[in-house]
């Protein structure tokens, strides 16, 4: 079994329960972390909010993860040699603290208070701070072949009809993630694109509908071209 760890969110992670049938494992899984805040150590000096107060404990993780940076230390905490990225939760922006350090704009936050200036995804400034961040990044993993999953938001769902009836976010996200996934490209990541007319939004997904919640055949499309670059 080739193992990989996921950087990102549902986009990859609700696939995991196909990659026996393509020779895939999971080996650990970071979300809702932003890769401005993952290069950035905050603390409850920052931001006073009671993590006890989020009732899921892999919510919990996260959460504390994202403020704390943990993303590099988690990757060299495990044995994958191979890291899947998608970019979905970079899609709410990040908050940036007085102390200038960030957490990721998150809904598991929406009771916190006094939570910092929004900077927001596709935003030249988000752009600028993210590559940045991204100059930090990829040094710190050189030994490790990152692959970007490229899928799409889903503009219309399995009934033919524009995502929770109104497709114009998925449009946004899809546009301004361009330039973010042309600046990986540059560095030489691996990128797998799966058509726009492939990503389909499932509409009964067990999570609700959304643009990132796709049918069966969206995630077959992107692991049958994982299984190839693989080999």
């Amino acid at each position: 079994m080739q193992k990989i760890f996921i950087y990102g969110s549902c986009v990859t992670r609700d696939g995991v329960e196909w990659w026996p049938e393509y020779g895939f494992e999971l080996d650990g899984y970071v979300a809702r972390q932003s890769l401005i805040s993952s290069q950035s150590e905050a603390s409850f000096k920052d931001f006073d909010f009671d993590f006890a107060g989020i009732g899921s404990d892999f919510q919990r993780r996260m959460a504390k993860g994202d403020l704390g940076g943990n993303l590099v230390d988690q990757i060299r905490a495990h044995s994958a040699s191979v890291i899947i990225w998608d970019l979905c939760d970079e899609r709410n922006g990040v908050h940036r603290f007085a102390s200038g350090r960030f957490k990721t704009r998150n809904v598991l936050y929406k009771n916190a208070k006094a939570q910092g200036a929004i900077i927001g995804f596709g935003r030249d400034e988000h752009f600028a701070l993210w590559r940045d961040a991204l100059d930090a990044f990829l040094p710190q993993l050189e030994h490790v072949r990152i692959i970007v999953n490229a899928t799409p938001w889903a503009i219309q769902n399995d009934r033919g009809r524009p995502v929770n009836s109104d497709d114009a976010k998925a449009v946004a996200f899809n546009k301004s993630a361009e330039r973010y996934l042309d600046e990986l490209e540059s560095r030489g990541l691996e990128i797998i694109r799966v058509p726009q007319e492939e990503a389909i939004a499932l509409s009964s997904h067990k999570w609700g509908e959304a643009p990132f919640h796709y049918v069966d055949e969206t995630y077959h499309v992107f692991l049958r071209q994982l299984k190839q670059l693989l080999g």
